[in-house]
């Protein structure tokens, strides 16, 4: 998945919070949201704050199923929300993030595409 496809598949998938995310959507959406985010506030506070605003349930979207493609609920996003605590479980989530999806289907659903490639049985011997 480009970067171009990753910033739509966010941006049009924001309230699913159901199924698997792959890496590259993840990371791509990572790096659009700091440039961008980085350019809007040099530029001016307020369209920061609309595009931080506009893009919190897409990258609260994006990040649950990113969850769900390692193998982990969704749920461990609330820890950002507990002061202190907050710090540490960033870089947890962000770790999480980066480490390979689970292989296969898991509770999740199927694997995202182009990441988490299941291995291919030879349906033609199965009898």
């Amino acid at each position: 998945m480009g970067f171009v496809d990753a910033v739509k598949t966010v941006y049009t998938n924001y309230v699913n919070l159901q199924g698997r995310s792959g890496r590259a959507e993840f990371w791509w959406y990572f790096l659009f949201y700091l440039v961008v985010g980085t350019i809007l506030y040099l530029i001016n506070d307020f369209l920061y704050f609309i595009f931080v605003l506009g893009s919190f349930l897409p990258s609260l979207g994006v990040t649950v199923r990113r969850l769900h493609d390692t193998g982990h609920t969704g749920w461990l996003v609330l820890l950002l929300i507990i002061p202190l605590v907050n710090i540490i479980a960033f870089f947890v989530l962000l770790f999480i993030s980066y480490i390979k999806p689970s292989a296969g289907p898991n509770q999740y659903g199927p694997p995202a595409e182009g990441g988490g490639a299941m291995p291919m049985g030879d349906d033609s011997t199965t009898v």
